[in-house]
């Protein structure tokens, strides 16, 4: 992993604390989440931690000041522990491999961040993250009892979230790269699906329609005479044959169309050969509401286009 782009992403905040009066942010991960006696379900990283570190472990606490500088705690190595829960980081690798200023054992959390709070004008967490606040002011009344000692505690509590979504509102090339992997995996997985459904339709209870999984085509096994216009045209990779009432929708989408855009008009492809009728756009694939599968236009057409 390049740590560059959670290293510009901590400066920047350090940046927008400074402007707004300076302090220190706590940003703990999302605990583990135990799903019976001796097992937890699959671990999810917190959001906004993820965005500032890159880091997937649980149980990890990030501290950035507002003059740039970072630490980050997590859990120290432990071949046994491993041998169950996977591979840990670990501090010593922790600064080189992640880009943060200094890194410590998990253990040493309380200690850090009262030593780190110390002096701080401000406090910075997320608000609403649970039992943060409970511990925050444990730290807060441990600094005010060494007061005689000249330890000042922060002045003030003020929230993270603010800073942190306006930051991640626009998004930087690598995220918009992964989000658009994300998109397409997932489509992927959608037409599979829909594939796989579209293969066991069955009739109604009439025995005469077919209705795709979106409930968007019904075709009538009996046409009227309309439906000889569309007699000569078939999908070619499963043989099924569009009506008049048949429709298809202009919108985005990726290979092998790949359009970016799309007008939304709705209509029947093969009364206008492949042309959207709302903003011209040539269709040279076509997808078949019957398989769900996507072929070019022009081989739907078992003899001749349809005449005008």
């Amino acid at each position: 992993m390049d740590p560059t782009p959670y290293r510009e992403r901590r400066r920047r905040l350090a940046e927008q604390m400074r402007r707004a009066g300076g302090g220190l942010a706590i940003v703990p991960t999302a605990p583990e989440r135990p799903r019976n006696a001796d097992s937890d379900h699959p671990y999810r990283h917190d959001s906004h931690f993820h965005y500032l570190t890159g880091f997937d472990e649980p149980g990890a606490w990030l501290l950035l000041g507002s003059d740039g500088r970072t630490a980050l705690l997590l859990r120290e190595k432990n071949p046994e522990r491993e041998l169950w829960e996977g591979a840990r980081l670990g501090s010593a690798a922790a600064p080189a491999a992640l880009g943060v200023d200094q890194a410590y054992p998990l253990e040493s959390l309380d200690e850090v961040v009262r030593e780190r709070l110390a002096g701080q004008s401000a406090a910075w967490i997320p608000f609403g993250t649970p039992g943060l606040q409970a511990r925050l002011e444990g730290w807060v009344e441990a600094l005010h009892a060494q007061a005689r000692s000249g330890v000042r505690p922060p002045a003030s509590v003020r929230d993270l979230q603010p800073l942190l979504a306006e930051m991640r509102l626009v998004k930087e090339p690598g995220e918009l790269a992964i989000m658009r992997r994300a998109a397409a995996i997932s489509a992927g997985a959608h037409m599979r699906a829909m594939r796989y459904c579209a293969a066991r339709l069955r009739a109604d209870p009439h025995g005469d329609i077919l209705c795709d999984q979106s409930s968007e085509h019904r075709q009538v096994e009996e046409r009227d005479e309309s439906d000889l216009h569309f007699a000569g045209i078939r999908c070619p990779l499963c043989k099924w044959r569009p009506a008049r009432s048949s429709w298809w929708v202009c919108w985005s989408v990726g290979p092998p169309e790949n359009l970016d855009g799309g007008c939304g008009t709705r209509w029947n492809t093969f009364e206008t050969r492949g042309i959207c009728p709302g903003c011209s756009h040539q269709w040279i694939w076509t997808t078949c509401l019957g398989c769900i599968r996507t072929s070019p236009h022009e081989e739907w057409y078992e003899n001749s286009p349809l005449p005008s």
